[in-house]
């Protein structure tokens, strides 16, 4: 192999296991999000005023700064969402240019004896950048599969295309898809986990209470926290995830008020207030 197409082989796996390594940062990203999220909350619930005056010019103070924080967290995501799309681009690209190249390749060690040798090289290496990609792929997507045990069923909604494009891991069936596809679908799904992760959604679900099945409104916070009431205000409580089990649900009965009145800002019925309630902090491993 010349010195020009070793620095070219170089060049091309450097940049593979670069975007790999991005990926990867993305998936702590999120789990570091979600104890942000879960500290953001904590924060507004202990804000407690002495007198109305001071508690209605506190509430607008903090309305207008979480308005900035939203409309700054809006810009960074677009920024990312085309960071990421140009993600999927390049590793698309990348992977046909590698299959184009071992076609070329195998097509020419027929017809040119002399170079037989420098091709079955370039093979080699290409098949190499290829394999840093395939084995990369399944634990990406066993990661994703760990964190859908805390998908909202909102959420699930959203993405249940993709997370069916995933090959079963437990299967020993062999996988079809090529890796190019898995790839941008693993991206699909990390683009989406994002930004649910950044808003508060507002879903309806149906919740057991004492033996009986009700519709509730719940408000998630990310995938950091969730509060959860009825329309009657005597069903009432919060959430938390736990990877690999789901959420867990707590009653609180005594909170149905203030989680109504979150439910009608985050529903456009009443003016942004703020509301105390409580905040489940996980330790982190």
């Amino acid at each position: 192999m010349s010195p020009e197409q070793s620095d070219k082989h170089k060049s091309r796996t450097q940049r593979i296991i670069f975007a790999i390594y991005s990926l990867n940062n993305m998936t702590k990203k999120l789990r570091i999000s979600l104890l942000l999220v879960t500290s953001l909350v904590g924060a507004v619930t202990v804000s407690q005023g002495a007198e109305v005056l001071t508690k209605a010019r506190t509430t607008l103070q903090r309305w207008v700064e979480t308005r900035q924080i939203i409309a700054q967290e809006k810009t960074t995501w677009l920024a990312e969402e085309k960071t990421l799309t140009e993600s999927i681009e390049f590793l698309k690209t990348e992977i046909e240019a590698l299959k184009e190249e071992i076609g070329v390749a195998q097509e020419d060690i027929g017809t040119q004896d002399d170079t037989q040798k420098e091709l079955k090289v370039d093979i080699t290496a290409n098949e190499e950048a290829l394999k840093v990609i395939e084995q990369a792929v399944p634990v990406f997507e066993q990661k994703l599969l760990d964190l859908a045990t805390i998908f909202p069923a909102t959420f699930v909604e959203k993405v249940s295309t993709q997370l069916r494009r995933i090959p079963d891991p437990k299967s020993d069936r062999s996988i079809t898809i090529p890796v190019e596809e898995r790839v941008q679908n693993i991206i699909s799904i990390l683009k989406n986990i994002e930004y649910f992760n950044k808003v508060v959604t507002l879903s309806s679900e149906l919740r057991e209470s004492n033996g009986e099945t009700s519709e509730v409104k719940t408000i998630y916070i990310g995938f950091g926290q969730a509060y959860f009431v009825d329309e009657n205000m005597t069903t009432a409580g919060y959430g938390y995830p736990v990877i690999g089990k789901g959420w867990e649900w707590v009653e609180m009965p005594e909170i149905a008020d203030a989680v109504h009145q979150a439910v009608l800002v985050a529903d456009n019925r009443l003016p942004a207030v703020f509301v105390n309630v409580p905040v489940a902090i996980q330790q982190s491993n």
